[in-house]
């Protein structure tokens, strides 16, 4: 990746924000409006905070909400004949008209 061994550095706002810096925006295509996903994680002494940019809505809301009961999601037969299911539907509707 053309960004290894580069460093970029930007000071913490007084409300918590950073502004990442022109270049970096640059080699990351990223623009005005993209979604990013912050993760932070520890190994021994050090402290690292990811920032990548997240290619759509989903991807960046992705686990956000958590069911108040806890949830066992189904099996993947079940979940096969389910879509199985909705695709006969969806062609039998287009077909009937």
């Amino acid at each position: 990746m053309p960004m290894r061994g580069h460093n970029y550095y930007s000071e913490v706002t007084a409300n918590g924000r950073i502004t990442l810096p022109a270049e970096l925006r640059q080699l990351l295509g990223m623009v005005p409006g993209d979604l990013v996903e912050v993760r932070a994680s520890e190994t021994g002494d050090s402290r690292v905070i990811e920032v990548r940019r997240c290619d759509s809505l989903i991807e960046a809301t992705a686990g956000i909400a958590r069911p108040k009961v806890p949830y066992t999601p189904p099996e993947w037969h079940e979940v096969e004949r389910i879509v199985k299911e909705e695709i006969g539907r969806r062609v039998y509707e287009e077909t009937d008209q």
